[in-house]
């Protein structure tokens, strides 16, 4: 869950390459190159600042252009890392264990 919203049933998971963001999407309208970026209009006063680099205009339709960095904070990066590496560590104990068993 993040931005307060719950997954969808059947979501997709949309990676950005060159980041550690991955994104629970419904689905892709259309993807297409961007060419000019607008600064955030002051109406985005709080934490959507850090989500969003900017908004650009595609086909008459103005859309918010993500920051990856943004998703999740070095602190929460940091405990997923440790999540990581300690499961990597059981499964490695657990293989071990498998392997002199035998």
């Amino acid at each position: 869950m993040h931005f307060g919203l719950h997954a969808a049933e059947g979501a997709l998971l949309f990676v950005l390459r060159k980041t550690r963001t991955a994104l629970m999407i419904d689905g892709i309208e259309k993807m297409t190159t961007m060419t000019r970026l607008q600064a955030l209009p002051l109406s985005f006063c709080h934490e959507e600042r850090q989500w969003y680099r900017g908004l650009t205009a595609l086909d008459q339709t103005v859309v918010p252009v993500v920051h990856p960095e943004g998703f999740l904070s070095p602190a929460e990066l940091a405990l997923l890392d440790a999540a990581l590496f300690e499961a990597d560590k059981t499964t490695g104990e657990d293989l071990e264990g498998t392997s002199s068993a035998e």
